[in-house]
């Protein structure tokens, strides 16, 4: 039975299978970082040849650093990557130049990491897909709520006094000036989750009719659309209800004048 996506997750950045201490290098800033020379010496691969090597693959920086740590052979400063890493550095090991006692291992977690992105990018795209869908029930929400508003102007204008109407027009412009801006909102947020590339599949019957089968971006980045998306409709959802409040009372006052 194969692990799931969290245990092979765990194989992964723990390395396991290949060593019992993972030497892990702490900075300030609260990152993680393994030096290259470590790897290099867990897969079998000489460090003089494959540090430089792995090192074109990572950028210096967030990635990449040259760090201090406690080597088996004392304190040095090597060229550290970060944790977070390890599947990029794991898939671009060449397994061939492994030692044979250490291949199958090697070969077994790059398989891991095969799946592991696999999973991550689904993952992606089933967020991705959900950020939309909350996108659209709060641009239906707003449209919804300003037909309402709408309804309410009309009814107010025949029923109530004249105080009421300027306390209704008051309320009204309140309600349009929040939806227009939570709508904008949306529609923004909509056109960012639209704006990458995406790969779109079709199927075309005798009559050379296309039925869509599927549609995916390339790069499901949502960023924190999902959130923003709940929490306006949060503030719409609390303004409606405030403003059915009011208008209930309106009325009251109304059916007793």
């Amino acid at each position: 039975m194969q692990p799931d996506f969290h245990q092979m997750a765990q194989e992964i950045f723990t390395l396991s299978s290949l060593t019992d201490n993972l030497p892990i290098v702490k900075t300030p800033d609260g990152g993680e970082f393994v030096p290259l020379r470590a790897l290099c010496e867990m897969v079998g691969l000489r460090p003089s040849a494959y540090v430089g090597v792995f090192c074109q693959y990572f950028e210096v920086g967030v990635v990449r650093r040259l760090l201090p740590w406690d080597s088996p052979t004392g304190h040095r400063k090597d060229w550290c990557l970060d944790r977070k890493h390890l599947p990029h550095w794991l898939v671009n090991v060449p397994a061939s130049r492994v030692p044979p006692d250490r291949r199958e291992k090697v070969l077994t977690l790059q398989n891991y990491c095969t799946a592991l992105l696999g999973r991550t990018y689904e993952m992606m795209i089933e967020r991705h897909h959900q950020a939309r869908r909350l996108v659209f029930e709060l641009l239906n929400a707003c449209a919804r709520e300003e037909e309402k508003l709408q309804r309410y102007e009309q009814v107010g204008a025949s029923l109530f006094n004249q105080a009421q109407q300027q306390a209704l027009a008051e309320k009204a412009a309140e309600g349009h000036q929040l939806l227009g801006r939570v709508a904008n909102l949306a529609r923004r947020m909509l056109g960012t989750l639209m704006a990458g590339p995406v790969v779109d599949g079709v199927v075309l019957n005798k009559n050379n009719e296309a039925t869509d089968t599927t549609s995916f971006p390339l790069f499901p980045i949502v960023g924190d659309t999902d959130q923003m998306a709940l929490e306006m409709a949060g503030v719409v959802k609390e303004w409606a209800a405030l403003f059915k409040q009011w208008w209930d009372e309106q009325i009251e006052r109304w059916a007793d004048s």
